[in-house]
């Protein structure tokens, strides 16, 4: 916008000022043909005062609407689509769309073949002679500025003109440049090429589409035109295109190439097929209009393929009431569904709902879509805002994550735990610090982080990386980690509907590592950390010792965890060799549990055990057994001792009683260990 101020030159205010045309942005309106032109105003009849803008007709209202609101609308990329919606809101009459019929003059041979009907759902032709290609009238230059298109010539303009006012992209051919009379809709050619209006040329594919004569292709389909077939000053025979094409082909190639056009952003929203021959009519109309001369020399070919909006939607009238949260009556509503040009028809309490080929594309689809309209032109502020008359209430843990939460309860608080999270990846090198094959790994094709392309088979390994960093800092460390592991040589959940893949399977573990300057037994200590947590949740632990031919993991301090005679999981001590690896100078306790399947085992129940009745008696047995030499104990013998208590569930025990059971478990010891009773 330039702006003329008031000023003061040589003491004398100036309120106004002499410029050229260029000086305040009308060029276009008033090209220079003389240096010392002044421009003439008369002809505005406009009086003294008035308005330069409204003078000059340039006193409109321009609406610039987020593309956002209405990407499911391709009935709003027209004026007349705004129009129309406009009208239903004001409660305006709209003029019906109705340009004049094409009358031909003369039938020439005009033919179409399209090759591929489910990327081409309409294709709608005619050709015209005697054309004059000049400069667009005042007016429709006008028009096109105002939406920031910059004219071209009268037969482009009018072609951009209508993309603007319906929202149908069209395209004009010079016949002459055009190699036959037949017209073909068909994919790109492998590595052909076209050199489009923008001067660029582009590699197809057979992914593309393109228009073409019988040797060469003359538009990227629904895209740009080419310069083979460019109209320009000279051209006097034309064929118009006004078509339909694919809206997933339009976009899946616009963006392929690189090249987004006004065509190609209107053609893959969804437009409505049945705009092909009204386009048609309007250019031929316009045309004629700028061009007296023009006249129509062949038939209107029309290839057609689509199927929308022929079975209607049906709705209740309760349904769209419960939806809305609004008693409106049925004849509003009934009434509102006609103003959109909807055909309803009354059965009973349903409404069968036909829905106009304007917004049956992509717009609407389901009964819900009907609500939605009938709610937006009913009025949002119209409807009651009420909260909803439900209680809400979170939603119950899965029994898995109980039993997690449970866990990690009883190492935080009862045992003295803290609990990290570590990624679900691991690196090649802690991998081979483990001694693992890189192959049992699943490998990811895009990973987050380059030096962690894998996906952890165990907690284990992470969490000694944390361990190693925080040994640096402490003397001692006691962590958790529950998490899923992912193992691919075990099947997991359905990858999709046929249930031919699987995904590996990712049940969720539990580890725990404790390490702690000079203690020499942590081995012990997260035993006392999983006992904690069987006493707990009642569940039965069972250690089974493994001897490993490994160096991971302590050879003589391993133990399988079984629970009812399953393995879920090991408990171990680090070995000295790995320890270095991960420059850990202490001895390192840890185990891992399958929660998964800890879940399977755990008892629902504790079983009660009433207090005993009857009392109990006391007895010691001392006995010598083969090891070491002891101060007092003769070479290579151990001096061990026992206190025992005896109790029956039934009665009392008397002397005689428990003499004999002691008697037979000094034989039991004498026979298998050897050992010497002492006195």
């Amino acid at each position: 916008m330039v702006e003329v101020e008031e000023t003061e030159i040589r003491g004398e205010k100036s309120r106004g000022m002499i410029a050229a045309a260029n000086e305040i942005g009308l060029e276009d309106e008033f090209p220079m043909e003389s240096e010392e032109e002044i421009l003439d105003l008369s002809s505005t009849k406009a009086s003294v005062g008035t308005p330069l803008a409204e003078a000059l007709g340039q006193d409109h209202v321009i609406f610039e609407i987020d593309n956002k609101s209405m990407t499911r609308r391709p009935d709003l990329w027209g004026h007349y689509g705004i129009a129309r919606e406009l009208a239903v809101l004001f409660d305006k009459e709209l003029e019906e769309y109705n340009p004049d019929e094409i009358k031909i003059s003369e039938e020439a041979d005009l033919q179409v073949e399209v090759k591929d009907k489910n990327l081409c759902t309409r294709y709608s032709t005619v050709s015209m002679t005697d054309i004059i290609v000049q400069e667009s009238p005042q007016w429709l230059k006008k028009k096109l500025r105002a939406v920031d298109i910059e004219p071209v010539n009268n037969i482009v303009d009018i072609t951009n003109y209508i993309l603007m006012e319906l929202g149908q992209p069209m395209h004009a051919f010079d016949k002459k440049k055009i190699a036959g009379d037949e017209i073909n809709v068909r994919p790109a050619k492998k590595n052909e090429k076209i050199k489009a209006l923008n001067d660029k040329e582009y590699s197809l594919s057979s992914d593309n589409l393109v228009i073409a004569d019988q040797d060469k292709p003359v538009a990227l389909a629904g895209i740009i035109g080419s310069q083979n077939s460019e109209v320009e000053a000279g051209t006097t025979d034309i064929i118009l295109e006004s078509a339909n094409f694919d809206r997933v082909n339009i976009r899946r190639s616009a963006m392929q190439l690189g090249l987004r056009t006004d065509s190609s952003a209107r053609f893959e929203k969804g437009l409505d097929p049945n705009n092909t021959i009204p386009a048609l009519k309007r250019a031929v109309e316009l045309i004629k209009k700028v061009c007296p001369e023009a006249r129509v020399n062949s038939n209107v070919v029309d290839k057609s393929n689509f199927e929308i909006g022929e079975s209607p939607i049906e709705v209740s009238v309760d349904y769209i009431q419960n939806k809305i949260g609004a008693e409106i009556e049925v004849q509003e509503i009934i009434s509102i569904l006609d103003s959109l040009e909807f055909e309803v028809e009354e059965i009973n309490v349903e409404l069968a709902v036909t829905i106009p080929s304007f917004r049956a594309t992509v717009d609407i689809t389901q009964k819900d879509d009907l609500v939605e309209e009938v709610a937006r032109i009913y009025g949002y502020n119209n409807i009651q805002s009420d909260l909803p008359k439900f209680s809400i209430s979170s939603a119950d843990l899965s029994p898995l994550k109980e039993l997690e939460n449970e866990i990690k309860n009883i190492l935080c608080f009862e045992s003295g735990y803290t609990e990290t999270h570590t990624y679900s990846f691991v690196s090649e090198d802690i991998i081979n610090k483990l001694n693992n094959d890189l192959s049992d790994y699943i490998e990811l094709k895009n990973p987050i982080a380059k030096d962690r392309p894998y996906l952890r088979r165990s907690l284990i390994p992470n969490l000694l990386e944390a361990t190693e960093k925080n040994l640096d800092r402490y003397d001692e460390v006691a962590l958790f980690e529950a998490g899923k592991v992912f193992k691919q040589e075990e099947s997991g959940d359905c990858l999709n509907l046929d249930q031919q893949e699987r995904l590996p399977r990712q049940d969720l573990y539990l580890a725990a590592i404790v390490s702690k300057e000079g203690d020499k037994t942590p081995f012990f200590r997260v035993k006392a950390a999983l006992e904690a947590i069987t006493n707990r949740l009642n569940i039965k632990f069972e250690y089974k010792p493994k001897k490993l031919d490994s160096q991971v993991f302590h050879s003589g301090r391993y133990a399988k965890i079984l629970s009812n005679g399953e393995s879920i999981g090991f408990i171990s001590e680090l070995h000295p060799l790995t320890q270095k690896k991960f420059d850990i100078d202490q001895r390192v306790g840890l185990f891992e549990i399958n929660l998964n399947k800890l879940l399977e085992k755990k008892e629902k129940q504790k079983v009660y055990e009433k207090v005993p009745t009857y009392p109990a008696v006391s007895r010691d047995i001392a006995f010598v057994v083969d090891e070491e030499v002891k101060e007092n104990i003769e070479e290579n013998k151990k001096n061990m001792a026992y206190h025992i208590n005896y109790r029956s569930e039934e009665k009392t025990l008397n002397s005689e009683e428990i003499d004999e059971i002691h008697s037979s478990i000094e034989e039991k010891l004498r026979e298998k260990f050897n050992a010497n009773i002492r006195d």
